[in-house]
């Protein structure tokens, strides 16, 4: 888990997290996310996010943030679960 604080007009470069999914909860700020679909497409999803707003990034894909106007404050969670984890969903 980590906190952070992203200065205005800040940019997470395009990135992979080949072995853990991502959730961000926006806290403070405007966020504008994107990523690129594993299908034979590589389409492009983006949306922007406000105050409130939690968005989950599947294990692989490529993906960015882009920091609108103001300062952005995201708690990140990086959620790693092996194949052989065998966790329950319940």
């Amino acid at each position: 888990m980590v906190c952070i604080d992203y200065a205005p007009w800040g940019v997470n470069a395009p990135h992979t997290h080949p072995r853990v999914s991502e959730i961000l909860t926006v806290l403070e700020g405007t966020l504008y996310v994107g990523f690129v679909t594993s299908n034979p497409e590589n389409r492009l999803i983006a949306k922007t996010f406000q105050k409130g707003d939690v968005f989950v990034f599947p294990v692989g894909l490529t993906l960015y943030l882009f920091i609108f106007y103001s300062n952005l404050i995201l708690f990140h969670l990086l959620m790693y679960c092996p194949a052989n984890s065998n966790i329950s969903p319940n």
